[in-house]
């Protein structure tokens, strides 16, 4: 059965957000360390927490223009 966006919960940890994407854990904490990918963390924490509707709005906003995708295939 495939999730949908009200099966995530509100706050995801970046392992979830990894499979999300469909992106490595490690990619994910790399964009978050540059601050590419919306997150938060509590003071003194360690760890990342991401809000789903965040990271939904980030992935939206990702969309590619029909010129960017010719240019790489081209270029393959």
């Amino acid at each position: 059965m495939a999730q949908t966006e009200e099966d995530l919960p509100l706050i995801l940890d970046a392992a979830q957000v990894a499979r999300l994407l469909g992106l490595s854990l490690d990619y994910t904490r790399k964009l978050t360390r540059e601050g590419r990918l919306p997150a938060s963390r509590l003071p003194g924490g360690r760890t990342y927490r991401y809000f789903r509707d965040d990271i939904l709005a980030w992935l939206r906003a990702q969309r590619v223009a029909p010129h960017d995708v010719e240019h790489a295939e081209r270029d393959g």
